[in-house]
């Protein structure tokens, strides 16, 4: 048995586990349009500091309750993608298959390491700019985990493994032709301007839009396309 509809088609099991299958699907295309708007929403909530301890504490001094809702959401986004990206990939045709698979496996390891640690680095933040926290210790405290090479690298290793994947998992749709083309090239165009206006002398909030805009674009379409199709007759 298969779905279609328009110029998506999609294989499911025919029998017991097709209902089950239909869920997974439903399930991964609500994720996968949810998924981006909350990372999305999770960049913009965080307080924007230096790449020092002291501004950084000010940063989060002055905003701590937009940025606690940051790291929550950021949260949300994190647990969002991981059924999203295993939806996506398992509906890949055969002939992105392999690419899809080794995307997967780099997503994995950057929101564990990079999306999902990070969340626990702003609530540090969030937990040190309190009032009661002593102001110099706090600072060190934050300096400490900007600068150590044991909390940053990891960090750091994980945000290129994590775009890195959703490249690939961009490449890998538009490869299997189960979904509109321009949704994948979307996505590609979204990883690429982020890198691309990060390295310009812009207001960071200009790269922020573009690239977010179009994730949230090229998934949601995927996303939405994966919610509404059908069960051949």
């Amino acid at each position: 048995m298969s779905i279609r509809n328009d110029d998506i088609t999609l294989a499911v099991p025919s029998g017991p586990s097709a209902p089950t299958s239909k869920f997974r699907r439903k399930a991964a295309g609500v994720c996968l349009v949810l998924a981006p708007i909350a990372f999305s929403a999770a960049e913009l909530l965080a307080p924007e500091g230096g790449n020092d301890g002291p501004s950084t504490y000010a940063a989060w001094s002055a905003h701590r309750g937009t940025g606690l809702a940051g790291a929550l959401v950021g949260l949300v986004a994190t647990m969002l993608f991981l059924p999203a990206f295993f939806g996506l990939v398992a509906a890949i045709a055969s002939r992105g298959r392999r690419v899809a698979n080794i995307a997967l496996g780099a997503l994995v390891y950057g929101l564990v390491t990079a999306h999902a640690a990070l969340v626990g680095v702003n609530l540090v933040f969030y937990a040190a700019t309190s009032p009661t926290v002593d102001r110099a210790a706090a600072v060190h405290v934050i300096d400490a985990l900007m600068h150590e090479v044991a909390v940053a690298a990891p960090l750091l290793l994980g945000h290129y493994v994590f775009t890195i994947g959703v490249l690939l998992l961009a490449v890998a749709a538009v490869r299997s032709a189960r979904f509109p083309r321009w949704a994948g090239w979307a996505v590609i165009a979204g990883v690429l301007s982020d890198v691309v206006l990060g390295s310009l002398p812009l207001d960071g909030l200009v790269g922020d839009v573009v690239s977010e805009g179009l994730l949230i674009v090229g998934f949601g379409y995927i996303g939405l396309r994966l919610l509404s199709s059908r069960v051949a007759r």
